[in-house]
């Protein structure tokens, strides 16, 4: 933590450069009487905030900025109106960008206190990624026993959450693609058929186990694999677009990115209304930064937040982190999204860096 009244925060300075991410040191505001002070351990780092690095990401504050949607800590002070949470409680804490710094003062029903069986580490990646999957298999989706579910980038932190999450309804069958040393864990995470997208055609590979595809299809790839992606649909099948992983690649925006995101734009496709009901299918998309960003939908994050508080307790989820980055070296963090090297969730330690490794 910093010094007394003064807190470490990683802001974004700009969108173009190397080294457009910068650790400052910013006061800590005083709390108000519906707020808490946590003293921050871990914050959440996701695709999301490697797109903002771009500029490639949509809404974003003016800059500089600290970006972040999650984070976990300890409660340090609480405001006099606060009455469910309390100094020493374990909480994690959801926000619309902001939470990479080491302290965070923030509405008090911002935040959920921890079972007692959850750590630090896993509560801080448990958000982004927990929350986008609930809401497109249980809320978009309405997933149903025996149905069977395709998910891009398998290995993630929501292709892990989604192969978790359809365990809890029967017999539902999971494709999903990543790299053939992965797949090991993708098994042991509720993925049925993980299909090495480097060796092996997605499309073919699916269609020799279930020919007439899929029910449902999570897509966080976008540009021309959203057009064979929605190929594989079932009748009533319903495909959930949520991100668009093939604009961003490496950390520097140039002349090649641009070309990048409007091809990716050109060949992702398009449905028309009588298209859709030809094919007696679905498209819907969801941007969990966008539906954090208004006050009012507030009570769909709660709501998520509980019952997925819930299922860790009964053992049902579990996060699996990948590896843990201090501040300093969020660069290296974020190669390890922009490579593709994770299995699981990154996380970012906020205490200072005293070594140059990643924690394990």
């Amino acid at each position: 933590m910093a010094a007394a009244n003064m807190r470490r925060s990683l802001f974004l300075t700009a969108t173009s450069g190397a080294n457009n991410l910068q650790i400052r040191e910013t006061a800590v505001p005083a709390v108000l009487a519906d707020q808490v002070l946590v003293n921050v351990k871990f914050c959440g780092l996701n695709f999301a905030e490697c797109s903002m690095r771009q500029g490639l990401y949509s809404p974003m504050p003016p800059l500089p900025y600290v970006p972040g949607y999650e984070y976990s800590g300890i409660v340090g002070e609480v405001g006099a109106e606060v009455k469910d949470i309390k100094v020493g409680d374990r909480v994690v804490g959801v926000q619309n960008f902001g939470c990479w710094q080491d302290v965070m003062v923030v509405p008090a029903d911002t935040v959920f206190v921890l079972p007692d069986n959850m750590s630090l580490e896993d509560a801080a990646a448990i958000p982004v990624n927990y929350i986008t999957a609930y809401i497109m298999l249980f809320d978009q989706v309405v997933l149903r026993e025996g149905q069977s579910v395709f998910v891009h980038m398998a290995a993630g932190g929501v292709g892990t959450a989604v192969g978790q999450l359809c365990r809890t309804v029967p017999n539902v069958a999971v494709f999903g693609t990543a790299s053939e040393p992965k797949h090991k864990h993708c098994l042991a995470n509720g993925i049925t058929y993980p299909i090495d997208y480097k060796t092996k055609d997605y499309v073919t590979e699916v269609k020799a186990i279930s020919p007439r595809g899929v029910d449902v299809m999570l897509d966080p790839v976008g540009g021309k694999e959203s057009v064979r992606s929605h190929s594989l649909l079932k009748p009533l099948g319903k495909h959930i677009h949520y991100g668009g992983s093939s604009y961003v690649e490496g950390a520097e925006k140039g002349f090649h990115t641009v070309v990048k995101v409007v091809k990716s734009f050109f060949t992702s496709g398009s449905y028309s209304g009588f298209g859709l009901m030809g094919r007696n299918v679905m498209v819907g998309g969801l941007h969990v930064g966008k539906l954090m960003l208004d006050p009012a939908n507030h009570d769909i994050v709660r709501r998520c937040m509980t019952h997925l508080m819930q299922m860790y307790s009964e053992g049902k989820i579990k996060p699996v982190v990948d590896t843990i980055w201090h501040f300093e070296q969020i660069t290296e963090a974020m190669d390890q999204l922009y490579s593709r090297k994770n299995v699981g969730k990154v996380l970012l330690n906020a205490e200072k860096m005293a070594t140059t490794e990643p924690e394990k």
